[in-house]
Formats: C-alpha cells, structure tokens, sequence
C-alpha cells in the first residue's frame, strides 16, 4: 500500500494516536535511537497533529464560507479604520489565522524546549543533545494540542466573548481549563517516561523540567 493510501486509512490514524499518547517507550525512545531519529519522531507527530488540525479548520470554513466572508469584510473595514498593516490583516483573517496559531505554537516550543533544556542540565550530571531534548518537547507540545484539538477550532473561529452570556461563558472557560489540565498530565507523564528511558532521568526531575516553563 502506498504513502498516500495509508493516509486514508483508519488504521495509519489509530497508530498515530497511540503514538502520540501511548507509545513504546521501550522502542520508540530505545537507547539504540540516534538524536536525530528522537528527534524526527517528535516532528513527525507534530507535523500529523497540526495538520489534522489545518484539515479540520479549513472543512469548517468551507462549509461556513458565507459566515466567514463576511466576518472578513468586517474585519478589514475595521483594520483599515484603524490603520492597521496589510500583514495584520492577512493573519487575522480567515482562513489565513490558522498560520497565527502555527506561529504561536512555534514561539511556545521554542521557548518550552530552551528553558526545560537548561533546567535539565542544570539537573543532570550528564549531557544531553537538545536535538533529541527538542524530539520530547516536540511529543510533549503535540498532546497539548491534540487535547485542546475541537476547543482551538472553536475559538478561533468563535472568540470568546462575554456578550455570550455569563453562564456559557464561564462553561467555555470552565472546558478550557480541564482539557488544558488533561493534556498538561498526559504531555507530563509521557515526558516523563520518555526523558526516564532515553536520558535516564531521574522521574521527578523530569516533571520539574517539563512544567516549570508553564508557570
């Protein structure tokens, strides 16, 4: 079966969640495993992840093209008001925003895998390769976004706004936060696991190094 086939098959999908959620940890972060190819395990998710995402965006905005067409009407006329850039525009319009969510995304794994990379070798007698130690972050970042999958969609395409009313806008917020704290666990716990089998770090320090850069 070719690449392409396998995309659209409920099989390759059902092996990329469990990837992404429950790997073999023995297998996938063996020690056998250079840095690169930690590394390209961690993109490779990433990369499903986000582009699930794209595809289920952009079917939305297909399917409500009127809505948002003129949801983009209003907002040019506003940003041209304002004086606002061309650029600003192009990224605060839909279905171009999505490349906003992807510059946000980037900017937190940056900043995610350099501050938990110095906090562990600060921890760590040992070296550790940032390539491989970006591999994890880039698992890490992939099951926060996978948790908050439906949740992003919706608020980018409807923002929260508190004329919604305060009981469904403290629900919004209230669902926000769980699955928020389901994917800080689950992203936690296979970091942990990960960082133990490949690094051989020690478990609670792992989890130090993953989730103070969220405080």
């Amino acid at each position: 079966m070719s690449v392409i086939k396998k995309l659209f098959t409920i099989a390759f999908h059902k092996g990329k969640i469990k990837e992404l959620f429950s790997p073999n940890y023995s297998h996938v972060y063996s020690k056998d495993k250079t840095d690169r190819e930690i590394f390209r395990f961690g993109f490779s998710l990433f990369s499903y992840t986000y582009i699930m995402y794209v595809i289920m965006y952009v079917f939305m905005f297909l399917i409500g093209y009127p809505y948002f067409a003129k949801l983009n009407d209003t907002m040019r006329a506003d940003f041209e008001a304002k004086g606002n850039s061309s650029f600003s525009l192009f990224l605060n319009t839909y279905p171009w925003n999505v490349l906003y969510i992807l510059a946000s995304l980037v900017i937190l794994l940056l900043f995610v895998s350099i501050l938990s990379y110095g906090l562990a070798r600060l921890l760590e007698d040992g070296k550790r390769s940032y390539k491989a130690h970006l591999g994890l972050c880039l698992h890490g970042i992939s099951i926060l976004l996978s948790c908050l999958f439906v949740i992003f969609i919706a608020n980018t395409i409807f923002p929260f706004n508190e004329q919604v009313g305060v009981v469904l806008f403290s629900f919004l917020v209230a669902i926000w936060l769980v699955m928020f704290f389901i994917g800080t666990y689950v992203s936690t716990r296979v970091f942990v696991r990960a960082s133990n089998v490949y690094f051989e770090q020690h478990k609670r320090r792992s989890a130090i190094t993953w989730l103070l850069p969220f405080l």
